[in-house]
C-alpha cells in the first residue's frame, strides 16, 4: 500500500490565472473530445496556453483517463456538456468517468444533464458532491442510479450534501438491494441522514443482491445506534463492505466498540476504517487495538485521528503493531493529545519485526520529542515506514537533523516526509538538503512549509535538487519567506538536467515579479519537468504574470496546472 494515501494537509483551493483560451475556444477545436476544468471561475480562462499545442495535449490527457472532471466549473451549461459528451461518444471512447460537483448552469436542467448521462452507455462513476444542483434530491438520485444500473456500469455515486436525510437514504437503500444495480461506492456524507437513515442503508448491505464496497457517511449525526447497525451489517456474510468512512459524527466508545466486534468476525471484510473526528476515548480505542490484534481482522488503514486517543490509546495501538496478526499498514492518529510517551511507544513498535505499518501520520499532536525515536526507527532494519507526517508538532532544528541522518541511512525507507509548522530553521533545512544529495535518501516528496526556510536554505535546497542522487519529485515550501532569491535559486535547479522536480508549491513566500519571471524561464527550459506550480499569495505583479502566461505558450512547457 502507498503511503500517498495519508492525509495531507487541507489543499489550498486552485487559482487560474487569465489566458489565451476560453471554454468555448476549446470546443471550438478539431478533435477535441475531453476536457478537464476544476474550480473554474466566472470571468476567468482556463490556463492551457495555445490552442494548437496546450489545449491539444490536455485533451490528449484526458482521452487516456476517460474523466471528465468540471467541477465548479461556472461557464458549463447544457450545450457545453451536451457537446463535450457528443464528441467523445463520436470518436469511440465515450466518458467512463463524469464530475459535475458545483455546475450551477446546470442546477435547474437535471432531466436534460440525465439524458445526457445516459447516454455515455459505459458510465462507472458519477460525482454531483455539494454545490448548487438543487433539484438533485435522494429521491431523484436514487432513480438515476436504477436507470443508470440498468444500462451502464455506475458503480460511483456521490450525493453529498444533496440534502439527503433520512428518507432519501432510505430510497437509496431499496436501490441498493435491487438485483439490477451495479453501484460499488456510495458518498451520501454531510446529508444529515442520522442514525435512521444509516440503519436502512446498513440493513441493505446484508442483502445478497446489495454490491456496495465503499460506503462514505461523514459528518451525518450519527450516533452509536447508527454505529451498531453498520456494525451487525459488517457481521453478516452477505455484506461485501471494504471500506467505510464514517468521521465527523457522533460516536462515542460504544459504538467504537461495536465496530471492533465486527473486525474479529470472520464474515467482515472491511480493510479501511474512517473514525476519525469523532468522541472516542480511551475505552474505544482500546477495543478497536484489540481487535486489530485478532486473527480475523482484515483491517489495514485506520483512521483515528480527531478523537480523544492519548498517551494510553497511543499505547494500545502500539501493542498492537507489534501482533503477528495486526495487518496494518496506515495510520491516522493526528490531532489526538498524544504525548512523547505515546509517541515514543509507536516509535518502538516501528522496529518490532512484525509491525507492518508504512504510513505513519502523527501530525498536530504537540509531541516534544517525536521526531528523534522515529529516526532512530527509520534506521531499523525491520522498519516498513514509507510516509511520515508530523506536522504541527514541535520538531525543531534538532529533530529535522536526526531526520536527515536517518534519511541517509541505508535501511530508511522514507518517500514522504511531512515537516511542515515545526519552527525548523536553516540548520535543519541544511541538513535535509545535504540528505538529498544522499545516494541512500529515498525521499521523492517533502513538504517544509511554513517554517523559517529562508532564502538561504531554499538555495541550499535547490543545490540539492542538482545532485544526480536526488529523487525528489515533489516540495513543499510555502510560507518560509524565501523571496525572489529563493525563487531564483530554485528555477535555476529547475533548468538542471539532473532536477526531477513535478510539483513545486512556492506559495505565501514574499516573491515578486523577479522570482516569477526566473520561474518563468525555468519553464521554457527543455530540461524542466515541472507539471505543477503554486506560486499564489505571493507579490506577483503584471510583469509576472505576462512572463508565466508566455511561458505555458512554449513548446517546451510542461506545466499543467498553475496556482497563481
Amino acid at each position: 500500500m502507498s503511503g500517498s494515501t495519508l492525509l495531507a494537509r487541507p489543499p489550498k483551493p486552485r487559482r487560474y490565472a487569465s489566458a489565451s483560451i476560453t471554454l468555448w475556444d476549446l470546443l471550438s477545436v478539431p478533435d477535441v473530445g475531453g476536457l478537464v476544468l476544476d474550480n473554474l471561475r466566472a470571468g476567468h480562462q482556463a490556463m492551457l496556453g495555445s490552442v494548437s499545442k496546450r489545449g491539444k495535449q490536455l485533451v490528449e490527457q484526458v482521452v487516456v483517463t476517460e474523466h471528465l472532471r468540471l467541477s465548479d466549473c461556472l461557464e458549463v451549461d447544457v450545450p457545453v456538456l451536451r457537446t463535450l459528451v457528443q464528441r467523445a461518444i463520436a470518436r469511440g471512447a465515450p466518458f467512463k468517468a463524469v464530475d459535475i460537483s458545483g455546475c450551477q448552469q446546470l442546477r435547474t436542467r437535471w432531466p436534460e444533464v440525465e439524458a445526457i448521462l445516459v447516454g455515455l452507455g459505459r458510465l462507472r462513476s458519477l460525482r454531483m458532491e455539494g454545490g448548487p444542483l438543487v433539484l438533485v434530491n435522494a429521491h431523484q438520485a436514487a432513480g438515476l442510479v436504477q436507470r443508470l444500473s440498468s444500462i451502464a456500469e455506475c458503480v460511483s455515486f456521490d450525493v453529498e450534501g444533496r440534502d439527503v436525510k433520512d428518507a432519501g437514504a432510505e430510497a437509496l437503500a431499496a436501490t441498493l438491494r435491487d438485483a439490477n444495480c451495479k453501484l460499488h461506492t456510495l458518498d451520501i456524507a454531510d446529508n444529515d441522514v442520522a442514525d435512521a437513515g444509516v440503519q436502512a442503508v446498513a440493513a441493505a448491505l446484508r442483502d445478497v443482491n446489495c454490491k456496495l464496497q465503499a460506503l462514505d457517511i461523514a459528518g451525518n449525526g450519527v450516533g452509536d445506534a447508527g454505529a451498531e447497525a453498520l456494525a451487525a451489517a459488517l457481521r453478516d456474510a452477505n455484506c461485501k463492505l471494504q471500506t467505510l468512512t464514517i468521521s465527523r459524527n457522533g460516536i462515542s466508545d460504544a459504538g467504537a466498540e461495536a465496530l471492533a466486534a465486527a473486525l474479529r468476525d470472520a464474515h467482515c471484510k472491511l480493510h479501511t476504517l474512517d473514525i476519525s473526528g469523532n468522541e472516542v476515548g480511551e475505552t474505544g480505542v482500546e477495543a478497536l487495538a484489540a481487535a486489530l490484534r485478532d486473527a480475523h481482522c482484515k483491517l489495514h488503514t485506520l483512521d483515528i485521528s480527531d478523537n480523544d486517543v492519548g498517551d494510553a490509546g497511543a499505547e494500545a495501538l502500539a501493542a498492537a503493531l507489534r501482533d503477528a496478526n495486526c495487518k496494518l499498514q496506515a495510520l491516522h492518529i493526528d490531532y489526538n493529545d498524544v504525548d512523547d510517551a505515546g509517541a515514543q511507544a509507536i516509535a518502538a513498535a516501528l522496529r518490532d519485526a512484525n509491525c507492518k505499518l508504512q504510513a505513519l501520520d502523527i501530525s498536530n499532536n504537540g509531541v516534544g520529542v517525536v521526531a528523534e525515536p522515529l529516526a532512530a526507527s527509520l534506521r531499523d532494519a525491520n522498519c516498513k515506514l514509507q510516509a511520515l507526517h508530523i506536522n504541527y508538532n514541535d520538531v525543531g532544528d534538532a529533530g529535522a537533523e536526526a531526520l536527515a541522518a536517518a534519511l541517509r541511512h541505508a535501511n530508511c525507507k522514507l518517500h514522504t516526509l511531512d515537516i511542515a509548522d515545526n519552527d525548523v530553521g536553516h540548520a535543519g533545512t541544511e541538513a535535509l538538503a545535504a540528505a538529498l544529495g544522499d545516494a541512500n535518501c529515498k525521499l521523492h516528496t517533502l513538504d517544509i512549509g511554513n517554517n523559517d526556510v529562508g532564502d538561504a536554505g531554499a538555495a541550499a535546497l535547490a543545490v540539492a535538487l542538482r545532485h544526480a542522487n536526488c529523487k525528489l519529485h515533489k516540495l513543499d515550501i510555502d510560507g518560509n519567506d524565501v523571496g525572489n532569491y529563493g525563487a531564483d535559486a530554485l528555477a535555476a535547479a529547475l533548468r538542471h538536467a539532473n532536477c526531477k522536480l513535478h510539483t513545486l508549491n512556492i506559495a505565501d513566500n514574499n516573491v515578486g515579479d523577479a522570482g516569477a519571471e526566473a520561474l518563468a524561464v525555468a519553464l521554457r527550459d527543455a530540461n524542466c519537468k515541472l507539471h505543477t506550480l503554486d506560486i499564489g499569495e505571493n507579490v506577483v505583479g503584471d510583469a509576472g504574470e505576462e512572463a508565466l502566461a508566455m511561458a505555458l505558450r512554449d513548446a517546451n512547457c510542461n506545466l499543467q496546472t498553475l496556482q497563481s
